[in-house]
């Protein structure tokens, strides 16, 4: 069982738990399913169940951040940035939701105010290994190649065994032409499982431009 098959089926038993013992506020219970439909994909059916703890609870942040990245996931960029908007109005002390909000940012191009959210997200927890590699990568689209190293140096710090981390570190050291810093990167990716063509692929590409 992989991660995050670990981590829904976990929730749903707390959930399952909390509601045997009467633990669970209507709010909640549709929060947490919604959750567990997002586990696996069903986003549509999960911001159903967002807007149902949402018209119970209008104060739910973990809601609004959660359907906010549902929106996201089907590509509904604006709504999801409005909940996110919310949900950052409700709780703005929690890093995981200025990181969903600057992942929403870059993916819509949008790279400085996804690294001002990122720049958030590590402020308030400076061990948020996915929000150095998210900034790594807004960093990356604005030709910002030394700061995009730097923070992949610290996500690899963080995480030894964060493959995606090695492999676009090669790729951002082989634009700045350090390839054997690139080619030991390349290596230690697919060491850790990343597909060695489709790296090999994109680091024949980026050579290809010079």
């Amino acid at each position: 069982m992989n991660r995050h098959s670990l981590c829904t089926s976990l929730l749903a038993l707390v959930t399952l738990l909390a509601a045997a013992c009467g633990g669970l506020s209507e709010a909640e219970k549709h929060y947490y399913a919604g959750v567990t439909l997002q586990g696996r994909d069903h986003f549509r059916q999960a911001i159903a169940e967002y807007d149902e703890a949402i018209g119970i609870e209008s104060g739910y942040a973990e809601a609004f951040h959660n359907r906010g990245v549902a929106h996201a996931n089907l590509r509904h960029y604006q709504l999801a940035i409005e909940d996110l908007d919310e949900a950052v109005r409700l709780d703005p002390e929690v890093a995981q939701i200025y990181a969903s909000r600057g992942s929403v940012y870059d993916g819509v191009g949008q790279h400085k105010r996804a690294i001002e959210d990122f720049d958030e997200a590590i402020r308030l927890d400076p061990l948020f290994t996915i929000a150095y590699a998210s900034r790594a990568s807004a960093f990356g689209e604005l030709g910002q190649i030394q700061n995009a190293i730097d923070d992949l140096d610290e996500t690899i710090r963080l995480d030894p065994q964060f493959a995606a981390a090695y492999a676009v570190r090669a790729l951002a050291l082989t634009q700045l032409g350090r390839d054997a810093e690139a080619q030991a990167d390349s290596a230690r990716a697919t060491e850790l499982g990343f597909d060695a063509t489709e790296l090999e692929e994109e680091l024949d590409k980026l050579k290809a431009q010079w």
